[in-house]
């Protein structure tokens, strides 16, 4: 039993991503840090000083920032990828990719939730679309799922907890807005915030594998093995 480190383990099948190809997809601090970060200064410049006012702090200095990025780590695009929408119907480019790019996307049937929520937000939403990333992984810690707003990303992820100590397919819901016709996502574009739901520091393990084994799930609902404890 480890009790200094948390452990995260990381796997895909050796076709799909290579290690250094998964490890670029989670970023760690500072490279978590949004682009813009490093060009805020610590204070607000004020003109009556002819300088920067001491006694009010920018973002910079806001804890609750810091912290969010001390205990999360960003995962980002695995390659690039081309969104189209007509006739109500989607059409995607995922890179060059050798692989049947449907095991990456597909479009989460709106009977799940969309149907059911409010009108002002079905007037809005074109789909939810789930990405597949085809990384496993499985980790000693609970770990939240979040949009990463400090990005200011194109697609808005909806946020989930990933139970401790399950062997799961990393997949990250979006809410597709109807003025989202054509969008293009770069290899690298930030997709969600991982946080860690621990105060122990997080050892990361990634491998290859030749073939993923499928094991039939034998019940019809997999909610009483997931399901946390309350707070």
């Amino acid at each position: 039993m480890n009790f200094f480190k948390e452990v995260l383990e990381i796997y895909s099948e050796k076709n799909i991503f290579t290690v250094d190809e998964m490890k670029e997809c989670f970023q760690h601090i500072p490279k978590n840090l949004p682009n813009y970060f490093k060009d805020i200064p610590k204070n607000i410049y004020s003109e009556k000083f002819n300088g920067y006012d001491m006694s009010k702090n920018t973002i910079k200095s806001c804890a609750g920032i810091i912290n969010l990025f001390k205990r999360s780590v960003v995962f980002c695009s695995p390659f690039d990828m081309q969104f189209g929408f007509k006739d109500n119907k989607l059409y995607f480019n995922l890179g060059s990719f050798p692989v049947d790019a449907n095991q990456f996307i597909d479009i989460h049937p709106p009977e799940q939730f969309l149907k059911y929520a409010p009108k002002s937000m079905r007037n809005n939403v074109r789909c939810v679309l789930r990405f597949k990333s085809n990384m496993y992984y499985k980790c000693t810690s609970h770990m939240f799922l979040s949009h990463p707003f400090w990005h200011f990303p194109q697609l808005v992820a909806c946020p989930g907890v990933l139970t401790k100590n399950q062997e799961l397919n990393l997949n990250i819901f979006f809410l597709i807005s109807n003025k989202q016709e054509n969008f293009i996502i770069r290899k690298g574009d930030p997709l969600a915030y991982i946080t860690f739901l621990t105060d122990k520091s997080i050892k990361f393990k990634y491998k290859t594998i030749d073939k993923k084994e499928n094991f039939l799930i034998k019940t019809f609902s997999r909610l009483k093995k997931y399901r946390m404890d309350k707070i």
